[in-house]
């Protein structure tokens, strides 16, 4: 972190994407980070959390997701957005609005060239 650099804070970011609400954005250690996947990177991710979307739902293992939010529960500088997510518990609530409470059981990050 540089000297006299501000971080975000939650409320910041929330605002900031009731702001900017057509962009990939994650919270990063207070700062504002935007993904930009490209046609291959999506490729990817559909093909892996395609195939690991069948492969829970078949089995009743729960539900995967793509580029959902969560929020670290003891993280007032983070809401992450993994490309492609999996929670174990069927039975868990499924987020209607904002960010999750808590992290995934599992998570994909699809790396990108400039990553």
């Amino acid at each position: 972190m540089s000297i006299g650099e501000r971080l975000i804070t939650l409320e910041e970011y929330e605002a900031f994407l009731d702001e900017n609400p057509d962009g990939l954005y994650e919270l990063l250690d207070g700062r504002i980070v935007e993904k930009l996947p490209t046609q291959e990177h999506g490729h990817i991710v559909l093909r892996v959390g395609g195939r690991l979307q069948l492969f829970v739902e078949d089995r009743g293992l729960g539900r995967a997701y793509t580029e959902a939010r969560y929020r670290p529960e003891d993280s007032t500088q983070n809401d992450r957005m993994p490309d492609i997510s999996y929670v174990a518990n069927p039975n868990a609530p499924v987020t209607r609005q904002g960010a999750a409470p808590g992290m995934p059981d599992f998570v994909v990050e699809v790396q990108s060239p400039r990553d």
